[in-house]
This record gives structure tokens, C-alpha cells and sequence, in this order.
């Protein structure tokens, strides 16, 4: 009886440590760069989207929408060595839980990678993740609505924001 407890514990304790790994990739890279000279980063927290949805009376409803069920948006910049750190970052989170979404590549060398992290049927993050002459990487947590985050990047003024509207065809 005692193996069978001391097996469930160990199985729970496996289980637990690889889904924290795995939802924490994302966290960890930017973690990573945190205190990096280099590197601009920004958060926006639930309660700064709460007050950027209620100021503006004339803003979309799908952009209200979309703000107040984000949890988080983090942004990550920087225009020393790009291609370096856009690689890292499809690596090392092209392995993790997230699902490739949609690639790209323009004409004048810009990579542009969307992933996301699915529960439920229901999209629980998107990561935009750009290489070119300037590596930004940006994620979106929260209840996410792909046709609405697309009309929410035209409101952003946010390097990398533009291509969140790819993403109403999807």
C-alpha cells in the first residue's frame, strides 16, 4: 500500500514539474534578458489593459474585448545582432507546448513566427516572434480571440504589432 502511495506522489511530482516547464518557456526567455542592457522590454499588466479599454468611449468593441480578457503582454526588443536571438527564440520555443500557427518571410529578410499555447479550445496565448533588423518577441496571455487581436493590433502602437492582423484569416 506504502509503494502504491510513494508511485502516485512521484507520478503527481513528474506530472507537475513537466507541465510547469513547459507553460514557463515563454516566461524563462524573456526572463532571460530581463536585466540584458540590450534589450527594451515591456509589461503591460490585466489591470493597465482594464484601464487602456475603459478610457477611450470611441474604441472598437472587439478591441475593449480583446483588452479586458488579455492577462498579460510582454514585449521583448532588441536591434543587436537579431538574427542571433530569433533563432534562439524559435528553437527553444518551437520545442516547448506551443503549436506553430502561421511563418512568414517578406522580401527584405524579416522572419515572422506565431505560435500558440491551446486548453480547452481555447487559445490561452499567442507569441509573435520576429527576426529581421530588429528581434522582437511578444506575447499575449489570456482568453485570446485570434479575429479580435487582429483588429486590437491596429489600435496598438507596438513594434511588431502590425502583423497581429495576418491573423484574421486564420
Amino acid at each position: 500500500m506504502k509503494s502504491i502511495k510513494n508511485l502516485f506522489i512521484l507520478c503527481f511530482v513528474a506530472i507537475s514539474v513537466a507541465l510547469s516547464a513547459q507553460t514557463d518557456a515563454i516566461s524563462k526567455h524573456f526572463a532571460s534578458y530581463v536585466n540584458n542592457s540590450d534589450f527594451n522590454v515591456i509589461y503591460i499588466s490585466p489591470q493597465m489593459m482594464d484601464m487602456i479599454a475603459e478610457t477611450d468611449e470611441n474604441t472598437d468593441k472587439d478591441v475593449k474585448e480583446a483588452l479586458e480578457n488579455l492577462s498579460g503582454l510582454r514585449i521583448l526588443t532588441t536591434a543587436k545582432t537579431p538574427g542571433e536571438f530569433y533563432k534562439n527564440a524559435v528553437s527553444t520555443l518551437g520545442s516547448s507546448d506551443l503549436k506553430s500557427l502561421m511563418n512568414m518571410k517578406s522580401a527584405n529578410g524579416e522572419n515572422v513566427n506565431f505560435f500558440v499555447r491551446n486548453a480547452d479550445k481555447k487559445t490561452e496565448e499567442l507569441l509573435l516572434v520576429i527576426g529581421g533588423e530588429e528581434f522582437v518577441m511578444l506575447s499575449m496571455e489570456g482568453d485570446i480571440n485570434l479575429r479580435k487581436v487582429s483588429k486590437l493590433a491596429k489600435a496598438l502602437d507596438i513594434k511588431g504589432a502590425e502583423h497581429l492582423e495576418e491573423l484574421k484569416n486564420q
